[in-house]
C-alpha cells in the first residue's frame, strides 16, 4: 500500500452566514407561545413576525401589520419590516424577502394576501454622558471609570434598543452609569435624536 501526501490550501470565498447564536431563555419564553399560536399558518400579522423569526435566522427582528392598520388603508396586505443581522448581504436580504413572499405566503397564509415590504427608519441616539466621582473611594484610575460607563452604555443599548420594539429609558441608563463603581456620584445624560440621509 503506497501512501501519497498532499499539500492542501483552503480559500475562503465569503463569509458564512444563515447561521445564528443559540436562542436564550428569556427569548425562548418570549417566542414559544407566540410560534404555538401561529400553529403553523399566517393569518395574523403576529402570525407572520413569528413565523419570520423562527424560520429565517438572518432576521434579528420582524415588525407586521396588517393593510387596515396602515395609512392609508390598503386591505388585503399585510406589511412587514424587517432588520437583518450585520453583515447579511443585499443578495441575502432579497432571498429572505422572495421566500417569504413567494414561499411561506403562498403555503401558509389562510386568505389571499399580499405581502409588501418596507424598509425600516433607523434613528440613532447620541448619548452624552457625564458623571462625577470620588478618587478616594476606588482605587481605579479616571479613564479606566471612563472605560467601564462607556462600555455599561454600550451594553444597555445592545440589551434594549437592538429591536424594533425597544425601549429607550434615560432614568434606566442613569442607574446603569451609576452603579458601574461606588465613586461614580452622580451622572448627567444628554440624548439627542439623528436620523442619517444619503
Amino acid at each position: 500500500v503506497s501512501q501519497s501526501r498532499y499539500d492542501l490550501s483552503v480559500a475562503v470565498a465569503a463569509a458564512s452566514h444563515g447561521g445564528a447564536e443559540r436562542q436564550s431563555l428569556e427569548s425562548i419564553r418570549a417566542n414559544a407561545p407566540l410560534g404555538f399560536a401561529a400553529q403553523n399558518r399566517l393569518v395574523t400579522a403576529e402570525d407572520y413576525k413569528t413565523t419570520i423569526l423562527s424560520r429565517f435566522s438572518s432576521v434579528v427582528d420582524a415588525v407586521a401589520w396588517g393593510g387596515e392598520d396602515n395609512d392609508p388603508p390598503n386591505y388585503g396586505v399585510v406589511y412587514v419590516g424587517l432588520l437583518f443581522d450585520e453583515g447579511v448581504s443585499q443578495a441575502s436580504q432579497t432571498a429572505v424577502k422572495d421566500t417569504i413572499r413567494n414561499t411561506l405566503n403562498e403555503n401558509l397564509a389562510v386568505l389571499s394576501i399580499d405581502v409588501e415590504f418596507v424598509d425600516p427608519v433607523i434613528t440613532y441616539l447620541n448619548i452624552s454622558t457625564e458623571f462625577s466621582f470620588n478618587p478616594n473611594l476606588t482605587g481605579l484610575t479616571q479613564n479606566t471609570i471612563e472605560n467601564q460607563v462607556f462600555s455599561a452604555v454600550q451594553q444597555y443599548v445592545e440589551d434594549n434598543l437592538q429591536t424594533f420594539t425597544g425601549t429607550f429609558r434615560k432614568s434606566r441608563l442613569s442607574t446603569v452609569v451609576d452603579a458601574v463603581s461606588p465613586a461614580v456620584l452622580s451622572s448627567d445624560i444628554e440624548v439627542t435624536l439623528q436620523q442619517r440621509l444619503t
